[in-house]
């Protein structure tokens, strides 16, 4: 979120500013943007993949299902006739 913000900032802010700077230092800002657009593919792919770890680790391949039967043990002095 931080970085689609900053890059929302610069193109923003600064493009009306661009002119102002000289060569060498807008193609610093254009690499440094550049690499913050790459920066958010990765970390998006990666949380992608992240998820998807976290599913298949949690995902049931086999659901046991066991018969259960309780057996209740009721002292005769109890039992109403």
């Amino acid at each position: 979120k931080e970085i689609k913000k900053r890059l929302e900032t610069l193109n923003k802010e600064f493009s009306p500013q661009l002119s102002l700077f000289s060569e060498d230092k807008l193609e610093q800002f254009n690499e440094d943007k550049e690499l913050l657009k790459h920066r958010l593919q990765y970390l998006q792919k990666e949380e992608k993949k992240e998820l998807n770890r976290i599913d298949e680790k949690y995902n049931l391949e086999k659901l046991h299902i066991f018969p259960l039967g309780l057996l209740y043990l009721i002292p005769e002095s109890m039992l109403e006739e």
